[in-house]
């Protein structure tokens, strides 16, 4: 049974704890989701609707001119982008989460492994394959074999409708990123 909380910034699991589980997906997919979730429309619904915000984003996304995936891969972080040499910077850090411009960026799977305990028990099930590999550490901690049907599928759950543009990774984009 999940009792605590691990996301972001809000830490309150005991340490104690006898497994720590997690739920990853694909390193690229999720690093441009969090690209798309957090870019602002423009300043100006930047500054209404994220004012705690407005400052590392727009520094971010808004000074770099950072609107696209491909064009913050290929403008920010090759040699031959055309981004001034701090946007690159900004790039690069936002990327790897040393600095906090995105808090999806910043929030990453080695920011949460540092969180817990030195030798915690992990579990982890990937989102591509949710049912699977629920299911496998549903009996992995004693519970049922197939608690959930194998063939039960899950609704993705994504209101916003985007652009083709807005999620598109050349090959080299996604070579850049790993």
């Amino acid at each position: 049974r999940t009792t605590r909380m691990f996301h972001a910034d809000t830490y309150d699991c005991h340490d104690d704890s006898a497994y720590f589980l997690f739920v990853i997906r694909d390193p690229v997919d999720r690093i441009r989701s969090a690209f798309l979730y957090e870019r602002p429309r423009n300043e100006e619904t930047l500054k209404k609707f994220h004012p705690n915000e407005y400052d590392r984003r727009k520094a971010f996304f808004i000074d770099c001119s950072y609107y696209y995936m491909e064009d913050y891969v290929q403008r920010g972080l090759t040699k031959h982008g055309d981004a001034s040499e701090e946007c690159k910077m900004k790039a690069f850090t936002a990327l790897w989460g040393v600095k906090h411009y995105s808090c999806h960026f910043f929030f990453n799977y080695q920011f949460h492994l540092e969180g817990i305990p030195k030798g915690a028990k992990i579990l982890v099930i990937r989102n591509e394959h949710l049912v699977d590999d629920w299911n496998g550490v549903e009996e992995y901690i004693g519970g049922e074999k197939e608690v959930i049907p194998s063939n039960h599928s899950l609704p993705v759950m994504n209101g916003s409708q985007k652009n083709p543009r807005d999620k598109y990774l050349s090959k080299e984009g996604r070579k850049i990123v790993c």
